[in-house]
């Protein structure tokens, strides 16, 4: 993987609002263990061929973006029962690459 982070801007905000819905622990970290987390990601990213890092951005915007098709918004604009249910259906959905994604 190259240089440049993986996880910055928008790319960033979305992995935390995510983590937020499933480890909500994670909304109590303090800016410093914020930062450890995400630099553990990076370092797993850094030792991984660069599709992986491809393959993580493109499950992040399908992530995002496919609840907008059922719910009019992407997954991190929409009500947290709603934010729930969407994770529900790729953790358990029918479509085994979304799952395969969601489980990895």
């Amino acid at each position: 993987m190259s240089a440049v982070p993986f996880l910055t801007g928008p790319r960033r905000d979305f992995f935390l609002a995510l983590a937020a819905r499933i480890v909500p622990e994670s909304t109590s970290l303090d800016a410093e263990a914020c930062g450890r987390m995400l630099a553990l990601v990076e370092e797993a990213l850094s030792t991984r061929p660069a599709a992986t890092a491809r393959e993580l951005a493109l499950f992040l915007r399908v992530l995002r973006w496919l609840p907008a098709l059922r719910y009019g918004r992407p997954l991190d604009r929409l009500r947290p029962a709603a934010q729930d249910a969407a994770l529900r259906w790729f953790q358990d959905s029918p479509v085994t690459l979304f799952r395969k994604g969601f489980w990895a």
